[in-house]
């Protein structure tokens, strides 16, 4: 028998929109597979939940606070990735991402001056003085 396997990355901000989406997924592969006889065998698996952190949350406030130390201003975005942040959140360890002011995300254009990463490694050196401060 012919086998066919492939994995999927399924991410949203809000966990039931994700699951809405994994079933949606499921369901039209296996709906696909009907018609062609074939059968779907779903192996679905939970790897982070989303970063839902608000403003006044005690690890956003340090990362300001260690932003504005580094002579920046803090901007805060939400973004669909996934990171080491989904993870340790997902496991109870508040933890944020600071970015680095790359361009072009995963793609072939993306970028980073110098000058970008030396002012991340200015916030992470304040970053290090806020907590060690504390």
């Amino acid at each position: 028998m012919e086998t066919f396997e492939m994995q999927g990355d399924v991410r949203s901000l809000v966990t039931e929109k994700m699951e809405a989406q994994v079933r949606h997924m499921t369901e039209i592969f296996e709906r696909t597979a009907a018609e062609f006889g074939a059968r779907v065998e779903a192996d679905v698996q939970f790897a982070y939940g989303p970063v839902n952190l608000r403003p006044d949350d005690r690890v956003i406030q340090r990362a300001s606070a260690a932003i504005r130390r580094a002579g920046l201003t803090p901007v805060l975005k939400a973004t669909g990735g996934g990171s080491d942040a989904n993870v340790f959140n997902t496991r109870g360890i508040p933890a944020c991402n600071l970015g680095t002011g790359y361009r072009g995300a995963h793609s072939l254009q993306e970028s980073l001056e110098v000058a970008e990463l030396e002012r991340i490694a200015d916030v992470v050196f304040a970053l290090i003085a806020e907590y060690a401060s504390a």
